[in-house]
């Protein structure tokens, strides 16, 4: 169910979902870290910024910082 709704997984498989939705038009992207674990959101975040936004197609990335950096 959620692989039809969210992009959920692996890096590797957030990143093939996350190119997905582009090729189908997407152009706005919300990123919203679900975790029962208490400080997981941090790590989940992490995880997206370090391994997962450097490997998008460079127009699909924003040109704006992140995260106010």
């Amino acid at each position: 169910m959620i692989d039809s709704v969210a992009a959920a997984g692996t890096s590797k498989e957030v990143l093939e979902k996350i190119e997905q939705y582009v090729a189908a038009g997407a152009r706005h992207l919300i990123f919203l870290p679900a975790t029962t674990q208490t400080g997981d959101c941090d790590t989940i975040v992490c995880h997206l910024l370090e391994d997962v936004v450097p490997r998008l197609d460079p127009g699909v990335r924003s040109e704006r910082p992140l995260l106010g950096r």
